[in-house]
C-alpha cells in the first residue's frame, strides 16, 4: 500500500482514484493496469516509464526476477522482452543485483 500511496502522490491524485483508475485486483495483491493489445504496463511510453521515479518495487527490480536468471535459457527469453539487456547496456554488478533481489523478495 505504501507504493500505491507514493504513487498517487506523485500523479497528484488520491489514493482512492488512483486505485480506481490505475489498479486491478489479483488475488490479495493489486497490479498496474496492463494495455489489453500488447499486455504493456499503463505507465509504459514509448518504451520509458512514465512514473520511472517512483517505480514499483516490482519493476525496479526486473530483469533480476529468480525466474528470469534460473538458466541461461530464461535469460534469452527475457532478453527478448527487455530493451535494457544488450551488448550496450551497463553491466550492472553481483552485489547491485543481489541487493534488488534482498528487497524484492
Amino acid at each position: 500500500m505504501e507504493e500505491i500511496a507514493i504513487i498517487a502522490n506523485h500523479l497528484a491524485m488520491s489514493q482512492e482514484l488512483f486505485s480506481k483508475t490505475y489498479l486491478r485486483r489479483v488475488y490479495q495483491r493489486y497490479a498496474l493496469l496492463e494495455r489489453p493489445q500488447n499486455y504493456d504496463c499503463i505507465f509504459l511510453d514509448n518504451n520509458k516509464c512514465s512514473i520511472y521515479a517512483v517505480r514499483p518495487k516490482q519493476c525496479r527490480t526486473y530483469p533480476w526476477w529468480p525466474g528470469n536468471i534460473e538458466s541461461p535459457e530464461a535469460w534469452r527469453i527475457t532478453q527478448q522482452h527487455c530493451e535494457g539487456i544488450n551488448e550496450e547496456a551497463p553491466i550492472v554488478s553481483m552485489e547491485e543485483i543481489e541487493r534488488q533481489l534482498k528487497d524484492f523478495i
